[in-house]
C-alpha cells in the first residue's frame, strides 16, 4: 500500500493485516456510539486506521488484526476507515494459535 497507494485508493474495500502498535489505540463515545483510532503496524510500515462501532476483547495493543475498509487520504496521510463494527475489524486470539508454528 505504501509503495504505491494510489493503486488501493478509491477501491471500496481491501484487507490490511498488521499488530496494533502499543500505545496507538484512542477511543471516545459520540452519540452513543464507540469511535477508535489506532496504528497498524507490519515489516516496518505503518498505516492509521479509524473504526466504529465493537470490536471484540482480543483487540488491543500489539494484536494481529486484520482491518477491512475504505483506503483515504486525509490531510496528506493514507487512513484506513474500516467498516462498522466486526465486519471493519478482527482481532485474533493469541491463545489459539500459540505452539502451532
Amino acid at each position: 500500500i505504501h509503495q504505491e497507494p494510489d493503486k488501493y485508493l478509491g477501491k471500496k474495500s481491501i484487507s490490511v493485516r498488521g499488530y496494533v502498535a502499543a500505545g496507538s489505540i484512542e477511543e471516545n463515545v459520540v452519540d452513543q456510539q464507540q469511535h477508535r483510532s489506532f496504528r497498524l503496524s507490519f515489516n516496518g510500515k505503518e498505516i492509521f486506521v479509524r473504526h466504529t462501532g465493537a470490536v471484540a476483547d482480543t483487540f488491543k495493543d500489539q494484536a494481529e488484526t486484520v482491518a477491512k475498509g475504505a483506503l483515504v487520504r486525509d490531510n496528506g496521510q493514507l487512513v484506513l476507515l474500516a467498516f462498522n463494527g466486526d465486519a471493519g475489524i478482527m482481532a485474533k486470539c493469541p491463545s489459539k494459535y500459540e505452539g502451532r508454528r
